[in-house]
């Protein structure tokens, strides 16, 4: 049956009851209870995959992927993993890359080309089509590489705003790193880092001089041949450099741009407005409406605190799988008492997604990984978002858009404040009414939809590296964008 998680499970552990070495094996059963969230699980799968086949590449990848939802790994811990990454298969290559003479003049364009597999219906798709839509063009040439496998509706959106199109899905990391040099590349962003279908093999051979790593991936690559890191002084803030090889290029703003793929053309006016206006005596409805992978058994305790602060409050939990863990996460609150006011949903997709934000009055989020793009959802349809912060990178995304809201009291600073902050607002139907209604307009305004703003201060980051590395400080004033 497809998405039986469970009966796939079984399969797995069956298979390598008779065959205990087989890494394909294992790292199967890795992702799939990665999927879950069984971060301890799968992290026990991903070693024992690489204790079979140490150089295995895509589970090297996948365990470096898991490192930011581990309640056990340290900052440190995580910054070593990633060390011992590029010290096995990137640096070797960087070592070797051949010199390529650059084009120093001041005053030219710069070529800037982007490399992902996420040109499509995702969320890289969605926060950079419009740097792709609003760049300069006068100043800079945009070049795509796109190791997008199924082209969609999205990818044929992106590729109108960027006429030099590369498509490297296929092609060897030696051939593209040459067709990239052979383009001439001033500066290559990568936006995929570790996740699924990255290139940073290509980055490995150095084709451009400057090279940086932005959006699909928040955390380092490890690589001594990636310069850079765009992220934002709330989600990186002061000290968190010494977790990133990278040296970090914190804008002033967001690192995200939001526009919207659908939902309602008005902000929702129900459940809460209604409860304030009418004297309606319906229940507070929490929800998260993340991953289901990233809730972690901490952060299923700090829920169960705020359901039995909150009499009557209903909590909903989207992209629960057929799989044991979702059964173990129901019982978790049955036992408690509370497992009538909980329901599990499956993924949901278009209007099913909307129509279910639309009866949420408070938004959960969970840690250490938050979110992001569902964070925007929620803001969007003029549902605040929990959210408790972190140290750095994943662990604090969903600050950095809260805080561009002037909604910093919904960001908490420990577990204990998390499910004060919940429990507050939850009572407060009057606050969250007012939130439905003036949100979106707050979100219209703000610099969180203001991709002019993001693009230039992009350009004008691009420029500013640039000129470092000439090391030219005329170079830098003449190139600077107006």
């Amino acid at each position: 049956m497809v998405g039986d998680l469970d009966g796939a499970e079984g399969c797995y552990r069956s298979a390598i009851a008779l065959d205990p070495d087989s890494a394909v094996l294992h790292y199967n059963l890795a992702l799939l209870l990665f999927q879950t969230g069984d971060v301890t699980g799968a992290e026990a799968e991903f070693r024992r995959v690489l204790e079979i086949a140490p150089g295995d590449f895509a589970a090297n990848a996948g365990f470096l992927c898991l490192c930011d939802f581990s309640r056990v790994l340290s900052r440190d811990d995580i910054l070593k993993q990633h060390l011992q990454w590029a010290s096995r298969f990137s640096d070797p290559l960087t070592r070797q890359a051949p010199f390529h003479p650059i084009d120093m003049t001041p005053d030219r364009r710069l070529r800037v080309g982007y490399v992902s597999a996420d040109f499509r219906r995702h969320a890289v798709g969605r926060f950079i089509e419009p740097v792709f839509r609003l760049h300069d063009a006068s100043r800079f040439d945009l070049y795509c590489y796109s190791n997008t496998q199924a082209e969609d509706d999205m990818t044929r959106h992106l590729r109108t705003f960027v006429p030099r199109w590369r498509n490297i899905h296929g092609m060897d990391d030696a051939g593209a790193a040459e067709m990239i040099r052979a383009d001439k590349i001033d500066i290559l962003v990568d936006l995929s880092g570790h996740s699924a279908g990255n290139r940073l093999l290509v980055f490995a051979r150095r084709p451009a001089p400057v090279q940086m790593t932005w959006l699909g991936y928040l955390n380092t690559t490890g690589m001594g041949a990636m310069d850079y890191r765009i992220t934002d002084s709330i989600a990186d803030p002061p000290g968190a450099d010494c977790w990133y090889r990278e040296k970090l290029l914190r804008l002033s703003r967001p690192q995200w741009c939001y526009v919207p793929e659908a939902g309602p053309v008005t902000a929702p006016s129900r459940p809460v407005i209604s409860r304030v206006n009418h004297g309606s005596a319906a229940p507070i409805t929490l929800a998260c409406m993340t991953r289901f992978m990233k809730i972690s058994d901490a952060t299923l305790d700090l829920w169960l605190k705020i359901l039995q602060a909150v009499p009557g409050a209903r909590l909903r939990i989207i992209d629960a799988p057929r799989h044991a863990r979702t059964n173990t996460m129901m019982q978790f609150f049955e036992e408690a008492g509370v497992g009538d006011r909980v329901a599990m949903f499956p993924t949901l997709h278009g209007d099913s997604y909307w129509d279910m934000l639309d009866e949420v009055d408070v938004a959960l989020d969970p840690f250490p990984y938050t979110g992001a793009t569902t964070t925007f959802d929620c803001l969007w349809m003029g549902v605040p978002v929990v959210t408790l912060a972190g140290q750095c990178g994943a662990a604090r995304s969903a600050s950095s858009i809260l805080s561009a809201l002037g909604l910093a009291d919904f960001i908490a600073s420990s577990p204990e404040q998390y499910v004060a902050i919940a429990v507050a607002f939850a009572n407060d139907p009057r606050r969250l009414a007012g939130l439905r209604t003036s949100l979106r307009r707050r979100m219209k305004s703000s610099v969180l939809c203001d991709g002019e703003a993001l693009v230039r201060e992009l350009e004008a980051t691009f420029c500013i590296v640039w000129g470092d590395y000439c090391g030219n400080e005329q170079s830098l004033v003449r190139v600077r964008p107006r």
